[in-house]
């Protein structure tokens, strides 16, 4: 036997170490994803027929929500779908539902992995009419429906969680009489919700659809808005400065239809919001006001936004493909300069031509510059499907 050179072996063993400290440390750890690329991530689909994932937070890079619908069109039931990410595979979580009513999720905020909350709504069956607000919450054990302050025609679309005593829910309520609809704003202390006084500039249509937060009296809220003898739709921002919600101005793309989905607040000089309006939209808050940046894309809608710095803000949706005829993925990212299309993937079904593919919602794991992306594709078989789409990006 040779002898052992016991320098030889510490040496090689620092390496080593330096090597896993290195490749941990420049983000490229993950070894279910290459590094430097949006990739997709495999979710799971119930025994249903539509399945879409709407929203995502994080609270760590081993524990991310996301949320959204499963509808069964053989049994015509709709009902929560909630998935969670362990840091090695998406699993579905049991989520509550509405008992005989078709219900959904449309948002969700991750505080810690004992506080979760997730918004939405559910739909009266014929030949009742309507819809009313849901509110989900996760205590460690499971999900439960807590009572929500939403009137009758009512839903929420977007929340957003400061702490556990500060949490904030957006929509709109339908007025049947007027054929009108008005926003919805909640507030919880984290033991109860109550309804929040908002405004309505529109004289028709007030909905909102997203909202973000960079401290407790700084809070954004965005949607859209129009009139009744206007059919053009308008962006709507509005803002918490910690006693009351007022209107803000947002610029139009006139005479096309303008709405804004997701908002992200980095601090009270810097919020983003995007959208759709002639193309992609995105719209900047300086401190001052918000103007329109220029986007790379045309025909396209951006869904959600997550901001990381003012040099690094992601923004997701997707853009009709004409030589596909469908649908893809479409993420942009902000570099402090001007925004840029990234490279993202798409699920193919080798069956047709091409699948459509959104995202819908986006978010960041705390404390990195890894970015989660959730939404939805489809496919061709008999009967069509649509499926979860989860996509994740590590630098």
């Amino acid at each position: 036997m040779k002898p052992v050179n016991i320098l030889s072996c510490l040496c090689m063993l620092a390496f080593v170490v330096s090597t896993l400290f290195m490749s941990t440390a420049a983000g490229h750890a993950e070894p279910w994803v290459p590094c430097g690329t949006w990739s997709n991530v495999i979710s799971p689909n119930p025994a249903s027929t539509y399945d879409v994932l709407y929203s995502v937070s994080a609270v760590s890079a081993r524990s991310v929500w996301a949320v959204g619908v499963s509808i069964n069109f053989t049994d015509h039931t709709s009902k929560t779908l909630v998935e969670h990410w362990d840091g090695k595979a998406w699993s579905i979580i049991p989520s509550a539902d509405i008992l005989g009513q078709p219900d959904s999720l449309s948002g969700v905020a991750a505080i810690n992995d004992q506080n979760v909350w997730a918004v939405g709504s559910f739909s009266y069956t014929p030949p009742v009419r309507g819809s009313e607000t849901m509110i989900e919450h996760w205590d460690g054990k499971a999900w439960r429906i807590v009572p929500s302050p939403g009137p009758t025609s009512s839903v929420w679309r977007g929340v957003t969680a400061l702490s556990s005593q500060n949490i904030w829910a957006v929509g709109s309520v339908f007025q049947w009489d007027t054929n009108t609809s008005q926003t919805l704003i909640g507030h919880s202390d984290g033991t109860s919700w109550g309804l929040t006084r908002s405004p309505n500039p529109g004289s028709k249509i007030n909905a909102l659809s997203g909202v973000a937060a960079a401290s407790g009296g700084d809070v954004w809220a965005v949607g859209y808005s129009n009139n009744l003898d206007d059919s053009v739709i308008r962006s709507l921002i509005e803002h918490w400065d910690g006693t009351q919600w007022s209107v803000v101005n947002s610029p139009n793309r006139d005479p096309a239809d303008t709405l804004l989905s997701g908002v992200a607040a980095l601090s009270s000089r810097s919020a983003w919001a995007v959208g759709a309006g002639l193309g992609a939209l995105i719209e900047h808050w300086n401190g001052t006001k918000w103007s329109i940046v220029k986007s790379p894309t045309t025909g396209a809608s951006l869904r959600g936004v997550a901001a990381l710095s003012e040099q690094d803000v992601w923004a997701v949706g997707d853009s009709f493909d004409p030589k596909k005829r469908a649908n893809q993925t479409l993420i942009e990212h902000w570099d402090g300069t001007k925004w840029s299309i990234v490279k993202s993937s798409n699920r193919e079904d080798t069956t047709i031509r091409s699948s459509n593919n959104s995202l819908f919602g986006v978010t960041r794991v705390p404390h990195t510059k890894r970015i989660w992306g959730v939404g939805s594709y489809d496919t061709s078989t008999n009967p069509p499907l649509n499926q979860t789409l989860t996509q994740f990006y590590c630098p």
